[in-house]
């Protein structure tokens, strides 16, 4: 089951948190480490803590000559923080909490940090004396455009990733080479180049410059910063295709009564197109069709497919001019991905889709909305050198849409909009991969940037949210989100909220609310125990669309400490 636990301390909880050496545990089992191996701490609390009080700054070498590196402290769950620490000299590792240090628990009691509260166990840190290793499905090549590709890179140590591209099927060339951007006649490959990596995060490059129906080996050496060059290189094929062809389906009229042009949060309503923020709603001649907004980015990122643009001049807020949406009927049905963008445009302007995979087939559908009804009549999309057709004559402040087939060939595909004048008009693009259903590896399926980690209890943006959470959730799998948002405990209820997808997976379950007060077990709602009994009731679309808010009501005993876990599970 995929499970995310909450918590809310009473007013009255004056309990001071507690931490003891043993609590500090590294993640190496307290054997010799590496310059430079990141190692990553397990810090347990006694309790949940403030994770805005515990930083970076609170910890430090118990052994001060020997030097270290702390990154971003996180919380993977109540009062449980990940300190990632590198050391960078040789000597011995002793995580500590400083002295006089301030943390603090969440209902604001003061850790005791009198003296320096230190790690039982020390670590030998000996000096690098090999080279650094590729993460596990690293380096990889995949195809950016037809004449180009990205390079990428991740090894276990900071340092530099050195690549050469040469025709599939050439000989081998050594590490050195490699290095040098040789082939294995110590000539100049057909492109060659380095990327800084630092340890554990992927690095990429964009190699230009190909052919495209071609295929590549692009080979591959790391080498740390000492510096220690890997023995031999790797090697990853990757083929480039000729651009995707377009198919452009007839531009379908949407008719609507409604003439009237309005201003409605920003966004402005040409005739039946109703751009409100949550939801759109466009007229298609008999019944209206709604867009209903699911979650997003600033970008209108959704599903691994962004919607760039370029020479559309967006009303304000600016923020808001991209929303990504489902959820969309006649003619097509699109179940998984949309964008919009609202606008006018100066005769011309580009829709860039990136996040694609290749091999994959996709429907973008182009809506057009003007007060005017010969506004648009010339405009028409192009991509791949194949024209649309016109939008042609719109009723007055009615709507027309284009739709375009693909099969992707690249991660990206480009799409131009021209006109004969300059026009102001709402444009609505919507992108969904053709054919898909709505089952968990549906889902997980139109996500890049996973790494391999697609199963249902992975978590392949290291959140705490596992990937089938997420799609319950309505997040992406691919960036990191908060989950649920904590309320107060106010006498005897206990409120908090959480996102919903609006229709998730087939094959993921209903959640599953339960309760706790040790975060070590848990009740179903309604379930009693110790003299408490708590009841958790779920109201969906409160206080919103496609949120749900939680109320926790506390009978019996009032606890001094309440945790809620909502998990779902794969059916």
């Amino acid at each position: 089951m995929n499970a995310l636990t909450i918590g809310v301390v009473s007013s009255t909880d004056t309990t001071p948190p507690t931490l003891a050496g043993s609590d500090i545990v590294d993640d190496q089992g307290g054997g010799a480490v590496s310059v430079n191996t990141l190692v990553t701490y397990t810090v347990t609390f006694s309790e949940d803590m403030n994770a805005s009080t515990v930083t970076a700054d609170d910890f430090e070498n118990a052994d001060n000559t020997t030097t270290i590196s702390i990154g971003t402290v996180t919380e993977s769950s109540p009062g449980v923080c990940s300190v990632p620490v590198t050391p960078t000299s040789v000597g011995t590792l002793q995580l500590q909490v400083k002295a006089g240090a301030i943390l603090k628990d969440v209902a604001g009691n003061d850790l005791d940090t009198t003296t320096a509260i230190t790690d039982d166990t020390t670590l030998t840190v000996n000096a690098d004396t090999s080279p650094p290793a590729w993460i596990a499905g690293w380096p990889q090549a995949d195809p950016l455009s037809p004449t180009s590709l990205t390079v990428r890179a991740k090894t276990d140590e900071t340092g530099t990733a050195y690549y050469v591209v040469l025709a599939t099927g050439a000989t081998a060339p050594t590490a050195a080479q490699v290095q040098a951007g040789n082939d294995s006649t110590d000539a100049p490959a057909l492109k060659s180049g380095s990327i800084p990596v630092t340890a554990n995060t992927e690095a990429t490059a964009p190699v230009t410059g190909l052919t495209t129906d071609s295929t590549y080996d692009v080979w591959f050496v790391a080498e740390d910063a000492v510096p220690y060059l890997q023995a031999a290189p790797s090697m990853v094929s990757v083929s480039l295709v000729s651009p995707a062809v377009i198919t452009w389906e007839p531009s379908w009229t949407a008719v609507t009564d409604n003439t009237a042009i309005q201003t409605l949060g920003g966004y402005t309503t040409y005739g039946g197109v109703n751009f409100n923020g949550s939801t759109t709603t466009i007229n298609n001649g008999s019944t209206d069709v709604e867009f209903t907004g699911i979650a997003q980015n600033a970008s209108g990122t959704a599903a691994g497919i962004t919607v760039g643009n370029s020479g559309f001049n967006f009303q304000s807020p600016a923020t808001n001019n991209s929303n990504v949406v489902s959820a969309v009927g006649t003619p097509q049905t699109w179940t998984t991905v949309l964008d919009r963008v609202i606008g006018d445009f100066d005769n011309s302007a580009t829709i860039d889709l990136t996040g694609l995979t290749a091999g994959s087939s996709y429907y973008v559908q182009f809506f057009s909305s003007a007060p005017d009804g010969n506004i648009l009549n010339n405009s028409k999309i192009t991509s791949g050198g194949v024209d649309s057709p016109t939008f042609g004559l719109h009723a007055s402040g009615g709507t027309k849409y284009i739709i375009a087939t693909f099969t992707a060939v690249s991660t990206s595909q480009s799409f131009s909009m021209t006109g004969t004048e300059p026009t102001y008009s709402a444009l609505v693009i919507g992108v969904r991969p053709a054919g898909g259903g709505n089952t968990f590896a549906d889902w997980i399926g139109t996500f890049s940037g996973l790494n391999g980690l697609t199963g249902f209890n992975d978590d392949a943006d290291a959140d705490g949210l596992d990937n089938g959470l997420e799609n319950f959730l309505g997040t992406a799998p691919n960036a990191g989100n908060a989950g649920l948002t904590a309320g107060t405990l106010s006498g005897n209820t206990f409120t908090f909220t959480h996102p919903q997808n609006a229709t998730p997976a087939s094959d993921v379950s209903a959640p599953a609310y339960s309760w706790s007060t040790d975060l070590q077990t848990f009740h179903a709602s309604g379930a009693s125990a110790g003299g408490i009994t708590v009841d958790l009731v779920a109201a969906p679309n409160t206080p919103s669309p496609e949120n749900t808010t939680v109320t926790a009501t506390v009978t019996g005993t009032t606890p001094s400490k309440l945790f809620v876990r909502l998990g779902v599970t794969q059916q």
